[in-house]
């Protein structure tokens, strides 16, 4: 019986330290698009968040407002924000985005590229750490936390080292793989259409 209690308590201890939770969009206050600024980047890879959310909001006829380090739109009830750092950068912005809105880094879904993710798939997931991704080491490293949402989009296709090609313009075959993929997040995020 000491055997089975201990289980249930080590049990018990790993759901305090992982709890697995499920995504709910009605608790989420800001929507972040990671990616670099600049034209050169624009249709990169490693821009996807930022890709995410112009197709996403592809029909607000709302301009994007200046803040210190983002640019954001306020449409229902989340904010959509891009930083306007660079990538390795982002936590910056993101912290004062949480102080500039009022919000906990819980209430948070960040949009990101994901080399571990073949193209056209992706996970929204709680609490991962960075994997190697240096936006989301910014973001965790500056919010002292990696308690929040992640749309981990997948970038992969077959190349080599994510190093080789997250910076290259995509190929329209993948382009169009990845806004069915921005498609069905912004579905996850808008159930109600």
């Amino acid at each position: 019986m000491t055997k089975n209690s201990n289980s249930t308590a080590s049990r018990k201890e790993k759901e305090k330290i992982s709890p697995v939770r499920e995504f709910d969009p009605s608790r989420i206050k800001i929507v972040a698009g990671l990616g670099n600024p600049g034209a050169t980047y624009r249709a990169t890879y490693h821009n996807v968040g930022f890709a995410a959310l112009d197709r996403i909001l592809k029909e607000n006829a709302e301009r994007w407002k200046e803040a210190k380090n983002f640019f954001y739109i306020k449409s229902g009830n989340f904010v959509f924000l891009k930083p306007n750092v660079f990538m390795n950068d982002s936590g910056e912005a993101l912290k004062e985005a949480l102080r500039y809105f009022k919000s906990k880094p819980e209430n948070m879904l960040l949009i990101h590229d994901d080399s571990d993710l073949e193209i056209g798939k992706y996970k929204i997931e709680f609490g991962r750490g960075a994997a190697g991704h240096k936006g989301i080491a910014s973001a965790i490293n500056r919010l002292k936390t990696k308690d929040f949402w992640r749309a981990r989009i997948g970038v992969r296709s077959g190349r080599g080292k994510a190093g080789d090609f997250i910076l290259k313009n995509m190929n329209r075959e993948d382009e169009k793989i990845l806004s069915s993929t921005f498609e069905d997040v912004g579905r996850i995020l808008f159930p109600n259409g």
